[in-house]
């Protein structure tokens, strides 16, 4: 079931990725995608569209599915239904802790004390 929802509070958002079995971003072009990574946040499952940016970004973690392909997407959707859940979980929580604020901003802090 798909539902959409035009206008929801950051507290909305975080209850609906925690209930959603996954997010699909059928996007053909990104800047960053930050919805995969909120999602992944709330541990939720990824299907992407196959681009430059979420390949750099979510290789790792990511279903990824070419958009010019049906197959595509229905052999992506069969990789969710058979996603091994511990696996995932832990390959998150590695993937989750390259975003932590606190080791961004260490490496914020060094790149201009070098500079100086």
């Amino acid at each position: 079931k798909i539902i959409f929802y035009p206008k929801v509070t950051d507290e909305e958002l975080v209850e609906l990725y925690n209930k959603a079995i996954a997010l699909i971003s059928p996007s053909l072009k990104e800047g960053f995608g930050l919805p995969p990574l909120e999602a992944l946040a709330c541990g939720t499952p990824v299907i992407l569209s196959d681009i430059p940016v979420y390949r750099e970004i979510y290789n790792d973690i990511a279903i990824f599915f070419d958009l010019n392909n049906d197959e595509s997407f229905l052999f992506a959707l069969e990789k969710l239904k058979n996603l091994n859940k511990d696996e995932f979980e832990d390959k998150r929580k590695e993937f989750i802790k390259k975003f932590d604020w606190n080791k961004t901003a260490e490496e914020i802090y060094k790149i201009i004390k070098d500079a100086v």
